[in-house]
């Protein structure tokens, strides 16, 4: 548009010019500025002078150009060239506003919290149309993976009446749609890379510029997969318009969470018919369990994820052995936010272990003790073999009460009467299934994460060896003098099981060596695969260590072979009890207060033969006290009592032996011999050979 000048005031005056010209006095005329305002009221059109439909988003730009002659401020008459100005205004044609819910599962507008695999989901995609002028509309929802596929989406159903909710795979329109009415035209429905679902509509032009909204429903099913705890699922959506070029975006975003089951599986030891028991921890427990072949749950009280965070169902077993029988509990919480269906759980009969006379013994319950039904897996015979199932799903953490998200499985098994002594017996249980609906995707793709293990450690034999007995009288306690023989007695309890390669090593210090195996006994229950008791101590062989007479005879081995212990009772120990001699020998090194010791090993299992001890050779040992050499002091001396004589004079002669009887490890003197040689003297014996005092000669 044009506007002519006659529409304009024929002169612009400003600043400090005065009326009709003349010099510029601003002390006299100052007017300011000169401004002209123009204001005009536009209508935007259908289209643009090309014809083309004004659409959403477009920006409309309105330019202005302004000419103006110049004056000369004396004569207002033209001064100067003629001048030019321009600007322009910008206006946007309002967009659309789009959003995206959940508007039902499983056919209910009533949403769940969390969702399941399973469940059928419609979403919800509306956008509100400013007027019914656009290009093309494109709306891509990424449907996230691997929860929904797009293969599903395969119709789009615009026969059904508005707000109709559709099933799975099939999109429709929502119930404030009213495009659809005016248009007749559904949009273009398909798939593509991404995981994207498409709707596309086609350009549309309404005269009357109309607002109107598009809302669609669509619906598609959580995929059967096992997904990680704790998922929340973020889906996107855009939509576009390509109107005349101009392409515009929005995006919305939709999360849902997921219902996903989270078991733990914990195993311990809770019960025991053996009071020599030692459980690892103390406590078994968050509650009290009952003796082995208590019918029924097997626990008193609740067993709640409160109460097991604090003392967890997992300890281990020793001081046990065999005949003994323990009751296993298997626990299997379910921490997450969806219930665990079809949950399966193996355990394993470990060697030396079997089912007792009485049974399994097996119970299931929930954490308050209410019994829950089962499924022995397979056709086999239940949790030893191809495990069982549970009926029912089992609650997840939170919706439990009393329990419920807690299954604990109990029963009973005895350490067979052959078990190895000392062995570690690991029994491991699994959870090999479970989904998060019923009859779905197995979650257990590493069966290591979903199993935990409770040991035994069967009683290990104990070693005590004590000096029984010394061959003098003389010598009081633990004092010994050369020669004399110290009885030591060797006692192995041995507890009930087997014993394999078992064989006594004693090795006697520098000093001592064996003089006679004077006995070797045992329980009636304790058998050897070598034989007798008696033949076992014939074929004993004692060797030196070392070189040199005070390394002679020091060293004894034992072959006892396979030890099997039969008895099936608590109260009583079985043992096996070696009764030998050994002599204090006369040596250098043998010197009054030499403490003299010897120790007595028991090895059992993968034996190699020598004196080295390896990791893998059990043992036991036990030294007895330390005997200590004593020895005598005698000092000998010689006067004449008349100390004066002339040649052929008779003289008196005194011989004085005294034993030392203070200081310490002194000892009485045996076998004294006394003799004085005159023959190198200038004296000759005269007779008259007399005892004045003390100990009397024998001759």
């Amino acid at each position: 548009a044009c506007i002519p000048s006659a529409a304009l005031p024929p002169q612009l005056r400003g600043g400090c010019v005065p009326v009709g010209g003349g010099t510029p006095d601003c002390a006299l005329t100052n007017v300011g500025r000169a401004k002209v305002v123009l204001k005009f009221q536009a209508t935007i059109e259908n289209q643009y002078d090309d014809a083309t439909i004004v659409e959403h988003g477009q920006v409309l730009v309105n330019n202005v150009t302004i000419n103006s002659q110049p004056l000369s401020p004396e004569t207002l008459l033209p001064a100067g060239a003629e001048l030019e100005d321009t600007s322009q205004a910008r206006t946007q044609i309002v967009s659309g506003t789009f959003t995206k819910s959940v508007y039902a599962v499983n056919g209910s507008t009533t949403i769940p919290s969390q969702l399941i695999s399973g469940d059928a989901v419609t979403y919800r995609l509306e956008y509100n149309l400013p007027s019914s002028d656009f290009g093309t509309i494109t709306i891509n929802d990424y449907l996230p993976l691997p929860m929904f596929s797009n293969t599903e989406m395969t119709t789009f159903d615009s026969a059904s009446p508005l707000g109709t909710i559709p099933v799975a795979g099939v999109a429709g329109y929502g119930p404030t749609e009213t495009l659809y009415p005016y248009t007749g035209i559904a949009p273009t429905m398909s798939t593509d890379d991404g995981n994207v679902v498409r709707f596309v509509f086609d350009d549309t032009n309404d005269d009357n510029n109309i607002p109107r909204k598009v809302d669609i429903l669509f619906t598609t099913t959580i995929l059967d997969k096992p997904y990680a705890p704790g998922l929340s699922v973020t889906n996107q959506a855009t939509i576009s318009e390509n109107n005349a070029g101009v392409l515009s975006t929005s995006t919305n975003i939709q999360q849902i969470d997921l219902e996903v089951p989270e078991p733990e599986i914990t195993k311990g030891i809770v019960a025991s018919d053996s009071a020599a028991a030692v459980y690892l921890p103390t406590q078994v427990g968050p509650v009290p369990f009952s003796s082995p072949g208590t019918a029924g749950a097997r626990f008193t009280g609740e067993i709640t994820s409160a109460n097991l965070a604090v003392n967890e169902i997992k300890s281990d077993i020793e001081g046990i052995d065999a005949h003994d029988i323990v009751t296993y509990a298997i626990v299997v919480e379910n921490t997450g936010k969806g219930e665990t269906f079809n949950t399966q759980i193996k355990d394993v009969l470990p060697n030396g272990m079997e089912v007792p006379v009485g049974g399994l013994n097996l119970n299931v319950s929930d954490g308050a003790g209410v019994a829950r039904t089962y499924n022995n897996i397979g056709g086999g015979t239940g949790l030893l073999d191809q495990g069982i199932e549970i009926t029912d799903p089992i609650d997840d953490l939170t919706t439990a009460t009393n329990g419920s998200n807690i299954l604990v499985i109990t029963y009973d098994l005895q350490i067979a009467e052959l078990v190895n002594i000392g062995k570690t017996i690991e029994n491991q249980a699994h959870i090999i299934k479970f989904a998060g609906r019923d009859g779905g995707v197995n979650y257990v793709s590493d069966p290591t994460v979903f199993q935990d293990i409770a040991e035994i450690n069967t009683l290990e034999p104990s070693v005590t060896k004590v000096v029984s007995n010394t061959s003098l009288a003389d010598t009081a306690g633990t004092a010994v003098v050369v020669g004399e023989e110290v009885e030591y007695t060797v006692t192995m309890n041995i507890p009930e099981g087997t014993f394999d390669e078992a064989q006594i090593r004693d090795t006697l210090d520098q000093c001592l060596a064996f003089t006679s195996l004077t006995s070797l006994t045992a329980s009636p229950e304790i058998t050897s695969s070598e034989g007798s008791i008696a033949t076992i101590l014939s074929n004993a062989n004692i060797s030196n260590v070392g070189a040199g007479a005070i390394n002679e005879g020091r060293k004894l081995n034992l072959d006892f072979g396979t030890l099997t212990n039969t008895a099936d009772s608590n109260e009583t120990l079985e043992n096996i009890t070696l009764v030998y001699k050994a002599v204090v020998l006369n040596g250098t090194t043998c010197n009054r207060a030499t403490a003299l010791n010897n120790n007595a090993t028991l090895l059992w299992g993968e034996n190699n033969g020598d004196d080295v001890i390896d990791p893998d050779e059990l043992n036991v040992s036990a030294a007895a006290p330390n005997v200590v050499v004593n020895e005598p002091t005698i000092t000998l001396t010689k006067t004449f009592p008349t100390p004066t004589g002339d040649t052929n004079d008779v003289v008196p002669v005194r011989l004085t032996i005294a034993a030392a009887s203070t200081g310490g490890n002194r000892s009485p003197a045996y076998n004294v011999s006394l003799t004085d040689i005159l023959g190198t003297t200038d004296f000759t014996y005269e007779g008259g050979l007399t005892h004045i005092s003390g100990v009397a000669p024998t001759t």
